[in-house]
């Protein structure tokens, strides 16, 4: 006979992972204020941006827009 289908997580573990889901959202939160900064400056002296930058700024908000619509549930 297989594993049961769910194992019940031990105490404290769904506020752990809630806390760790809450830490990295205010990680992605802050990096995303980064890269517009440096989106906005970089626009401002008429530098090419890195090409990464744009796409690591639309990965992180992805990602945070990931995170927000778990916590809804």
């Amino acid at each position: 006979m297989g594993l049961p289908l769910w194992v019940e997580p031990p105490p404290g573990e769904d506020e752990r992972r809630r806390k760790m889901r809450e830490e990295r959202k205010e990680a992605l939160r802050a990096r995303i204020v980064f890269l517009e900064g440096m989106m906005r400056t970089m626009e401002r002296f008429g530098a090419q941006e890195p090409r990464s930058v744009p796409v690591e700024h639309a990965e992180r908000k992805e990602e945070l827009a990931r995170l927000e619509s778990i916590d809804s549930l």
